[in-house]
């Protein structure tokens, strides 16, 4: 309990910076466990995976893509609650044990280095024919009251903002969404970038 208070408190003190400059060095693999330790609330009744992959150093605005990461995870996190009170069994009549893995990688984009960060769970996906949609500003498919359809538009616009991208499509492993963030390791112009609010976790 002492050590994860101290997690806690670590995380929260890294994450809730207010940054004017973007920082060199970063090593997402570190802001993803910050992520998972602030979450973890959220993630407790499910099998949470952070599959580390060897990374590049990343120059970025350190906290907001934490914000970013911990959006994520938090909506995979709802998305599996919704999944498992509408199917609280498997397709082997086994009860439903819901799993969220967080994947990073070195990947270049167009010829440019970055880093992939790829969060996936085993829930329902999200359909084709919204895939686009969920990064608009107030779309939402969680019921109303639960949901203000900012988390996705804010955490792409910082994404976007670094240069890099945020897409969806359906894990081949885990069969439910998986949203992939990508960043240019060298980091786009972020001199002029303004401050934003905190990312909406719903």
């Amino acid at each position: 309990g002492s050590n994860t208070l101290k997690e806690l408190s670590a995380a929260l003190r890294t994450q809730s910076r207010m940054e004017i400059q973007a920082v060199d060095g970063v090593n997402i693999n570190d802001v993803v466990k910050e992520c998972l330790v602030l979450v973890g609330g959220r993630t407790k009744l499910f099998k949470v995976e952070h599959r580390a992959g060897a990374l590049p150093p990343v120059r970025c605005f350190r906290s907001r893509v934490g914000q970013v990461i911990t959006n994520l995870v938090a909506n995979g996190a709802d998305a599996l609650v919704e999944y498992k009170e509408a199917n609280p069994v498997d397709a082997q009549g086994k009860r439903f044990i819901g799993k969220i893995c967080v994947f990073t990688r070195e990947i270049a984009n167009a010829g440019v280095p970055g880093v992939a960060i790829s969060v996936s769970d085993n829930g329902g996906g999200v359909p084709e024919a919204i895939r686009m949609k969920i990064f608009e500003e107030f779309f939402t498919t969680k019921p109303a009251g639960q949901g203000t359809g900012l988390g996705l538009a804010l955490s792409i616009k910082i994404v976007q903002e670094h240069g890099g991208t945020l897409a969806v499509d359906e894990d081949p492993e885990m069969g439910g969404a998986r949203f992939t963030l990508w960043l240019p390791s060298e980091g786009a112009d972020l001199q002029d970038m303004i401050s934003e609010p905190a990312v909406s976790t719903h």
